[in-house]
């Protein structure tokens, strides 16, 4: 995985867990997607919409997030996209022709929908709830199918033809063309608190495996302790960036994954209220991103999580603090495989790498770095995905308990990491404010000891940079940490010995579960 750092703010997609930390998702009779298109790779004119209603939308741009770089060598994929201030899914398909003189031998289409917030709940439809109904569309069109008359009963039926997007009336998407880029971005941030995830007031979770909640312990699995790298990156704001050959769809789950680690509680929220902290400062998932999106990345403000094919992006490490990178072979596999063991700290992994960026910021350089803290809380997590897995074999007949069973399941692990969150920041604002009370005005740090390290869940000696970022983030407080020695060779021994085992432990693992 790569490493960089900017300032980036897209439509808040954001995930909410409730005071019970439970996971569900919202039924939205009040249905409310903009447009609905067909796109099509063109011989002659490259990516081109080849139909759209309603006729008059602007989807200028729209073509190359349906169908990004490199789909050509998929099949089939599942595209999730943002253009502001909507939400885009696309399925593609691809099919081989009998004449190879024709369209290069293929046919390549995708069927898409760009979802809005509806004006009476300010809550996002949730695409993946219409993916059934774009997948059987798309196997017509990528036929060469002139038939459009269900699409457009079906945009009749869960459409809209006047979106509503903060109080004003949109009857027609904004134009990704770079006049209005800075437009597109100041959408993003003018709602970050708004967003699709962070609005869902979840109560229903679908046992369609569309659903991308139902990917997330194999995203876990495949990060191992490196989980937690990706944690800690999240929390901090940073912009994180995965890059991998196709299938899209993976690294679309791994943008909501990474949402998932990061859940502000209503009680931390209160903490928050008030501070230029959590309110202005949310991670903005962006999903699949592409050269077309530069432009108005650069122009966003805040931290962000996305995923692209393109691989321009790795050049341009001003657009990003940390940059994961994925081999073919890695991107091209399930996120089933096995979890990510390999060094963080170099980019020769055969399956992934963190790699640090060029910003000088010693902060990113530590980040990527595991620790014995990293490794005691991946042991904890452990516990949770074999419960899930001694569940699954209980369960395995009984398939009127499997929307109960995955809602049980998803609420551990997102509960896991929403108090994991909760009680880092609460514990924090309570050591800050009693330390603040004995400090002098002309003291500017406070001072925070390995005892209080400890009681965070934090290593003493690797942590410091983060938690000095994390109080200034969040609490405007400059800390230091006293005590500890950042960088000792015990610390890296151990966490060695620590990765060693744990490969080990897996290895056994894998192969009792064959």
């Amino acid at each position: 995985m790569a490493v960089r750092s900017s300032d980036l703010k897209r439509e808040s997609i954001e995930l909410h867990m409730d005071a019970s930390s439970k996971v569900t998702e919202t039924i939205n009779n009040n249905v409310s997607f903009a447009t609905i298109f067909v796109a099509r790779f063109d011989t002659k004119h490259g990516n081109i919409i080849e139909w759209q209603y309603p006729k008059d939308f602007d989807l200028n741009g729209v073509e190359f997030s349906a169908m990004p770089s490199g789909l050509h060598l998929m099949k089939k994929d599942i595209i999730y996209f943002v253009r502001p201030p909507y939400i885009g899914l696309s399925v593609y398909e691809n099919i081989p022709t009998f004449d190879q003189s024709q369209d290069r031998g293929a046919h390549m289409a995708a069927v898409g929908i760009l979802v809005a917030k509806t004006s009476e709940t300010e809550i996002y439809d949730q695409p993946w709830r219409h993916l059934e109904f774009l997948q059987s569309q798309v196997r017509l069109h990528v036929n060469l199918s002139s038939d459009y008359s269900a699409l457009e009963r079906f945009f009749s039926e869960h459409g809209s033809l006047i979106n509503s997007y903060d109080g004003d009336n949109v009857t027609s998407g904004p134009s990704s063309s770079s006049s209005n880029n800075e437009s597109s971005a100041s959408m993003m941030d003018a709602t970050s608190s708004n967003g699709i995830i962070d609005k869902m007031n979840h109560q229903e979770l679908s046992n369609s495996s569309s659903h991308p909640a139902h990917h997330f312990s194999s995203f876990i699995r495949h990060f191992g302790p490196s989980i937690f790298v990706l944690w800690k990156a999240a929390i901090l704001n940073k912009r994180i960036l995965f890059y991998s050959a196709p299938p899209v769809e993976i690294g679309c789950y791994y943008v909501y994954g990474t949402c998932q680690l990061v859940n502000f509680s209503d009680n931390i929220k209160q903490i928050l209220r008030g501070r230029d902290s959590a309110e202005n400062n949310q991670l903005q998932p962006l999903f699949n991103v592409g050269v077309h999106e530069i432009d108005m990345i650069k122009l966003m403000k805040g931290g962000f999580v996305a995923c692209t094919t393109d691989r321009i992006f790795q050049n341009k490490q001003n657009l990003y603090d940390l940059l994961i990178n994925f081999s073919s072979k890695a991107a091209a596999s399930s996120l089933s495989n096995s979890p990510f063991f390999s060094s963080v700290t170099t980019t020769t992994s055969k399956s992934s790498s963190f790699v640090p960026s060029p910003d000088p910021s010693l902060l990113m350089q530590k980040l990527v770095n595991l620790n014995s803290a990293d490794f005691q809380r991946y042991r904890d997590l452990s516990k949770l995905l074999e419960l899930h897995d001694d569940n699954n074999n209980e369960e395995r007949w009984r398939p009127y308990s499997l929307i109960e069973q995955w809602q049980l399941t998803l609420n551990r692990w997102c509960g896991y990491f929403n108090t994991l969150t909760s009680n880092l920041l609460s514990e924090l604002n309570s050591m800050i404010t009693t330390m603040s009370v004995f400090e002098s005005d002309n003291d500017h740090l406070i001072s925070i000891y390995p005892e209080h390290m400890n009681t965070l869940g934090l290593d003493a000696r690797t942590d410091n940079l983060f938690i000095k970022e994390l109080c200034r983030i969040y609490f405007g407080k400059e800390v230091q940490v006293v005590g500890g020695s950042e960088g000792m060779i015990e610390t890296n021994l151990l966490t060695l010995l620590y990765n060693t085992l744990w490969t080990i432990v897996e290895m056994i693992l894998r192969c009792f579960r064959i």
